[in-house]
């Protein structure tokens, strides 16, 4: 995971919050808007719940990385959420930078070959 967001929470807010908040993020995305991303929350917000995955997430290695975007909070709730539940295979990794990871992305890239070569057991 890369600064999760668990959009359920958004879901909760009145339909022109999350629209605004959807305006917000749309960056590139095509053939959207603002309007059709906030439907599409609010519809499905119950099935996207990531509280509601912590028991399929404990059974399986996980990578959390975080960045200082202001989603770390929700990571490490979830972190500390399956690790409670068992799993001794998860790996949280914050870094000091933007959403983007602009000037972190090869330090990112590092994380995630070397989380995976662990998980493959071929780490040295």
């Amino acid at each position: 995971l890369i600064s999760m967001a668990d959009m359920s929470r958004i879901a909760g807010s009145a339909r022109a919050q999350a629209i605004a908040f959807m305006a917000d993020d749309m960056e590139s995305l095509a053939g959207v808007t603002a309007e059709s991303m906030a439907d599409e929350l609010i519809a499905n917000a119950a099935r996207w719940r990531v509280a509601d995955r912590v028991t399929e997430l404990s059974r399986v290695p996980l990578l959390v990385i975080t960045s200082n975007d202001g989603l770390a909070p929700q990571s490490d709730s979830l972190v500390e959420a399956v690790r409670a539940k068992g799993n001794t295979r998860v790996t949280a990794v914050h870094y000091p930078t933007d959403h983007s990871y602009s000037d972190k992305r090869i330090a990112v890239e590092s994380s995630i070959i070397e989380w995976l070569d662990r998980v493959a057991g071929t780490a040295k």
